[in-house]
């Protein structure tokens, strides 16, 4: 019974894996909905996998794997795919469901705030920014969500 429980998670969660080939698929379009639509769309499959499961704690385990899919993110750098699932996650619709929030391991919350923080707009994002400037200091590549001119990155 418990099997059944993790392997239909599993399958919710693994449909989110082919998020990279929404990036392929769209077609022509103009240069911004090209930009935007793509995370969007993610964040809306976010909201959907975790509002999908009817009880609680199926959608807290949900929510605790987008998060920890936030941190193997950042780890990679991937702030484009990271700001799409923490959109998902900060959405009304599922920051409502205090049943779910309430069974979330506070390490899983903690995470999901501080993402929030560096992908928050205000201060022009100056902690995305310097996330940005330290990994090019560190010589990593980076996958930005947002486009920042170099004279502009403290």
């Amino acid at each position: 019974m418990g099997g059944e429980r993790h392997s239909a998670i599993g399958q919710s969660v693994a449909h989110f894996n082919d998020i990279s080939s929404w990036y392929v698929e769209r077609e022509a379009a103009s240069s911004k909905e090209a930009y935007t639509d793509p995370k969007t769309s993610a964040s809306n499959r976010v909201v959907t996998l975790v509002l999908g499961h009817s009880r609680p704690k199926a959608r807290s385990k949900v929510y605790e794997r987008f998060c920890s899919i936030c941190v193997h993110l950042r780890r990679l750098h991937n702030y484009s795919t990271l700001c799409a699932i923490t959109a998902g996650l900060d959405n009304f619709a599922v920051r409502r469901l205090s049943a779910t929030r309430q069974l979330v391991r506070p390490m899983y919350e903690t995470d999901l705030r501080t993402f929030l923080e560096l992908v928050n707009p205000q201060a022009s994002y100056s902690l995305y920014r310097a996330a940005l400037k330290q990994d090019g200091l560190l010589g990593n590549k980076a996958i930005p969500f947002l486009q920042v001119p170099g004279n502009t990155v403290p």
